[in-house]
């Protein structure tokens, strides 16, 4: 909200200066996000190269230390889903058979991951033998994107 907002992320979500005028900042929303997410399991869509850059350099900055495990359902979809043209979030959601409305808005890209990753996992459960691997992999490569 103190921050003008660059045309090319406008272009991207459509969100303008005045869509967060007055809204709070994030040292002032941090502390109950922590205690929101506190020993639960982060997960989202390209979350180790965008959202936890985010997370991880404004909780440092506030002293808030985010150390929560993460799944970015992005390399899940990597992992589990062929035969699409990239790897954008409505690209997946759609061939999944996921509504995303209104794209690159916090909510609904929220709950579009949500669904995603739910219909990831239950293709991960539907494949018991690479189960295990599967998952150490992803968090093999969070672990590094988080370490980098």
């Amino acid at each position: 909200p103190e921050k003008h907002i660059p045309e090319d992320a406008t272009k991207i979500s459509g969100i303008v200066d005045e869509d967060v005028k007055g809204a709070p900042t994030a040292d002032k929303v941090l502390q109950d996000f922590y205690k929101w997410t506190r020993g639960a399991i982060l997960t989202g869509y390209n979350i180790i190269n965008f959202d936890n850059l985010f997370l991880f350099g404004q909780g440092r900055d506030a002293r808030w230390n985010f150390d929560n495990e993460t799944v970015d359902t992005y390399h899940l979809a990597q992992k589990f889903v062929h035969g699409v043209k990239n790897y954008k979030l409505g690209t997946i959601a759609e061939k999944l058979g996921v509504v995303l409305d209104n794209a690159h808005r916090a909510v609904y890209d929220a709950m579009a991951t949500a669904e995603v990753f739910i219909k990831l996992a239950e293709n991960i459960v539907e494949e018991p033998k690479d189960t295990e691997t599967d998952v150490e992999n992803a968090e093999n490569n969070e672990e590094s994107a988080q370490n980098a």
